[in-house]
């Protein structure tokens, strides 16, 4: 930790680093390259799965469904900061809605789809929907 005198006395902390300890899954932001030597993303991505937490789950669904493979910690701490906020959105809706909606998109559509796009279609109507293929 780097501490620094302020001229009123104090110690203050000017280390940078951006660590977030709000979640169950102990982001750590620091990865060394012995860490990503040793990284194992199933087991992440198993974490994910397991968790309480219901955003991780739906995380961890889409993943799976989209074919993700993160080969260093880096990469899987910066996608799974990406996509918390619209896992959280999805809450409130079972694994079958998700799968429902992400199983259109991709069969009825060319959209590139994000969890935000799921977020967008879920409460649709998709069996009246036309597809979206140009």
């Amino acid at each position: 930790m780097d501490n620094k005198w302020t001229t009123s006395g104090q110690q203050v902390d000017t280390n940078n680093n951006d660590n977030n300890d709000n979640n169950d899954n102990n982001i750590d932001t620091n990865v060394s390259s012995e860490q990503s030597s040793r990284w194992d993303f199933q087991k992440e991505l198993e974490k994910l799965k397991t968790s309480k937490r219901r955003d991780l789950q739906i995380i961890h669904l889409y993943w799976l469904f989209k074919g993700f493979q993160f080969d260093n910690k880096e990469k899987f701490q910066r996608a799974l900061k990406r996509d918390l906020r619209a896992a959280g959105n999805l809450k409130g809706y079972s694994d079958a809605e998700i799968e429902n909606t992400m199983n259109w998109l991709f069969e009825k559509t060319n959209i590139k789809f994000t969890l935000e796009t799921v977020h967008k279609f879920i409460d649709e109507n998709l069996a009246n929907l036309e597809p979206i293929k140009k």
